[in-house]
């Protein structure tokens, strides 16, 4: 998986985690480690700062190399993992993946201050022991809900050909995207089966795609359930 760490510079243990989850074989990112990591010193100084100052700061080249690298990785994240205590821009980085669906692990590796933003997360740990259970078993659920994704797109593709063909036989050698838009046009060469065979292929898609969503509802709510048991 491609694991966000969030955290402070100053969290001592940020580094640990890192190695923790790279250990596991997963594409971490380490915001200390990034070829684009800088310090406010490099430009201006860390502060205080009036609206100009901060302008012209968070503007500078070494700045915004850093945001963008930075962006790239929250973006493309499979997992976030926020490791506590840590400041402002790790918390705002624990918001933009809530916001985009994305699973969060909160790592309570010290005394940290009350906040109800944690509710968000799918889970709250305290050891990098159990973190390393949680990633391990969210790699397999994710491994498994891409491989019944994968067999849904092949079998709803399949089916759109083989109805394309009974329309047309020349649409079933077209590009996937025009023969999906094409394949319940127009009529089917099957005089009497023909139209009732088409709509049970297609409700055949649309249980199939049914289930896959249930499927991970499914999973959502019994992560949920066993996160409020363990907070409970």
């Amino acid at each position: 998986m491609r694991i966000y760490v969030a955290s402070s510079w100053r969290n001592p243990h940020q580094q640990d985690v890192v190695k923790a989850l790279r250990g596991m074989g997963h594409a971490v990112y380490d915001f200390r480690g990034a070829e684009t990591a800088f310090s406010w010193d490099e430009i201006r100084g860390s502060g205080p700062w009036d609206a100009k100052t901060c302008r012209e700061s968070v503007s500078h080249p070494v700045a915004m190399a850093g945001y963008r690298a930075d962006m790239k990785a929250l973006v493309h994240a499979d997992l976030l993992v926020i490791v506590l205590p840590c400041g402002r821009s790790a918390h705002w980085e624990f918001g933009f993946a809530v916001g985009r669906g994305v699973r969060t692990i909160a790592l309570c590796l010290g005394d940290i201050e009350s906040e109800i933003i944690y509710a968000g997360c799918d889970y709250v740990l305290g050891s990098i022991e159990e973190l390393r259970a949680v990633v391990g078993q969210e790699n397999e659920n994710e491994t498994q809900t891409k491989s019944v994704i994968e067999t849904f797109t092949t079998l709803r593709l399949a089916l759109v050909r083989m109805i394309a063909h009974f329309n047309n036989p020349r649409l079933a050698l077209l590009p996937s995207h025009v023969t999906e838009e094409k394949a319940f046009d127009g009529p089917v060469s099957l005089e009497d089966g023909g139209k009732a065979w088409r709509q049970t292929a297609w409700d055949a898609i649309a249980q199939a795609e049914s289930a896959l969503k249930w499927r991970i509802k499914e999973e959502d709510e019994a992560k949920k359930e066993t996160l409020g048991v363990k907070n409970g």
